[in-house]
């Protein structure tokens, strides 16, 4: 269930920022996701939560026009962090000619950053 109510979080998000949706559609589908968030919730769910519900606050106080807005939201569905919980493995990654071998350690945070093109 978290893991579905992050999804449908950044998944709203997404919209936003790519101008599929406008600001009020935007606020209006994340509210209630927001509000359904549980203190018991994972951490990144509730970071993530928190995080869209003080930007919009902020906005809606006049702190931020809504270009600073989406700068400022604009990190929350491009850098990503994993918590997980594994065997020491090696991972391999490749962009172009540029290849990476990273150790990935049996329990911690692996953070990536996704760029679209």
């Amino acid at each position: 269930m978290a893991a579905r109510l992050e999804f449908q979080i950044r998944d709203w998000l997404a919209r936003y920022l790519s101008g599929d949706v406008a600001l009020q559609a935007f606020h209006d589908a994340v509210a209630p996701l927001i509000w359904s968030v549980s203190e018991r919730a994972s951490a990144s769910l509730c970071a993530l939560a928190h995080e869209v519900e003080w930007r919009l606050a902020e906005y809606s106080n006049g702190d931020w026009t809504e270009r600073e807005l989406r700068s400022l939201l604009h990190p929350l569905v491009t850098d990503i962090q994993v918590t997980y919980e594994a065997a020491p493995a090696a991972v391999v990654t490749s962009t172009g000619s540029l290849t990476r071998l990273q150790t990935v350690r049996p329990v911690g945070t692996l953070s990536a950053t996704v760029f679209a093109s």
